[in-house]
């Protein structure tokens, strides 16, 4: 299996209480992808604290250390806006989008392939908890 390289951008706002989730997606991740990948973390304007747990998680500065995550803050734009920001530093050759919560984890991707046979080329998809598909 031939695996693209992609950018996995994660916009954060107020997520100190999930902040551990994350780590543990991101690691989950880590363990199994095969390719070049990166993480970008945008603090979106948080006021929890969320910046200093993310700087001072053993997670981040290891990932740190291996430059294979970027953390970013701007002023709250909100979703999109953080998104927006992301995006525009990701130098991978895809692109996904996770929310801090992991309730749709990065390894889905290996099931997406596995379903079908191929990785993304010139599409989007959008995951969605309301299909019957949906586990």
């Amino acid at each position: 299996m031939n695996v693209p390289s992609i950018s996995l951008i994660i916009p954060c706002y107020n997520e100190s209480a999930r902040i551990d989730l994350m780590f543990e997606g991101i690691q989950e991740f880590d363990a199994i992808w095969k390719g070049a990948y990166e993480v970008i973390l945008v603090d979106d304007g948080s006021n929890d604290g969320t910046d200093v747990l993310i700087k001072n998680h053993s997670v981040y500065i290891e990932f740190l250390q291996s430059k294979k995550i970027l953390f970013i803050q701007q002023e709250n734009r909100g979703k999109g806006g953080a998104l927006k920001f992301g995006v525009a530093y990701a130098t991978k050759e895809f692109v996904l989008t996770l929310d801090a919560d992991m309730a749709s984890k990065p390894i889905e991707l290996l099931h997406w392939y596995a379903l079908r046979k191929t990785f993304l080329s010139n599409e989007i998809l959008i995951g969605s908890r309301e299909l019957k598909e949906s586990i």
